[in-house]
């Protein structure tokens, strides 16, 4: 295996074979996430549903590690003709981390089944929310400890309701800052609103248009261009994911669990 650093933060590693047998083992995986916050293995052939699952039990077949939702524990993300949420659409998914409106899931597990084609869109995008954290001016992070935020959007797809969070949150693992934020969804196809309280309406502002901004900056945003086979796994802890519209119909097709 040859890892190299992504940038601004992550590590990818390129495998010798295409085999799945050669693939590092979960715990090895898992360990490296905890420091580099997203994992990519780049070089290994997609795998089936019924593979992802037997890989990422781990060293216990008969483990659930899973995070399920009405459709099971696997996701198949894929642009549909007829979508009745956007994150099936062609259009761009606002950062945001997963399971606000059900369970929030430790580690994202991202399998490429079919790649988008060339400049058709589609990035994955990742922003390191510790990492923004700790260059924020302390002015902000003052009244950033303050606030808690309240999403709400209507079930129609696999998710709904209401939730509210502080938007500074501690890693369960490591204790470190992060952020729980998401940007609001201004869409037809199941819009999510976004609301903040516990600071006055211009420090509200402040807030959301500093992080609306930070959020996409180069030194905390990851953008991922995927390749078929690549195994992402991302800390759903620390990160918020997005991703950038289509600019023409791609055949992109990725594969989903959630691990707790």
């Amino acid at each position: 295996m040859n890892p190299d650093m992504l940038t601004p933060f992550g590590l990818k590693i390129r495998m010798p074979s295409r085999r799945e047998d050669q693939l590092p083992s979960l715990a090895s995986v898992l360990q490296l996430v905890r420091h580099h916050r997203v994992v990519l293995i780049r070089g290994v052939d997609p795998l089936s549903r019924e593979r992802l699952i037997h890989y990422c039990k781990g060293s216990n077949p008969h483990s659930d590690p899973f995070l399920h939702w009405d459709f099971g524990p696997v996701m198949e993300l894929q642009a549909s003709a007829d979508p009745k949420n956007y994150l099936f659409s062609r259009e761009a998914v606002p950062f945001h981390w997963d399971g606000a409106f059900h369970r929030v899931p430790s580690i994202l597990v991202f399998n490429c089944i079919a790649e988008p084609a060339t400049d058709s869109g589609g990035e994955t995008l990742f922003c390191d929310t510790t990492r923004l954290w700790n260059q924020t001016p302390p002015l902000l992070r003052s009244s950033f400890s303050k606030i808690k935020l309240t999403y709400r959007t209507e079930r129609l797809a696999h998710y709904g309701g209401e939730v509210t969070v502080p938007l500074v949150n501690k890693h369960p693992h490591d204790g470190t800052p992060v952020l729980r934020f998401a940007e609001e969804v201004k869409t037809t196809l199941n819009p999510v609103s976004l609301n903040i309280s516990g600071v006055s309406p211009r420090e509200a502002f402040e807030t959301l248009d500093y992080l609306t901004t930070h959020i996409y900056q180069k030194d905390f945003c990851l953008e991922h261009q995927w390749q078929r086979g690549d195994l992402l796994f991302a800390d759903n802890h620390a990160l918020i994911h997005g991703r950038r519209a289509f600019l023409q119909n791609s055949p992109r097709h990725i594969r989903r669990v959630q691990l707790l």
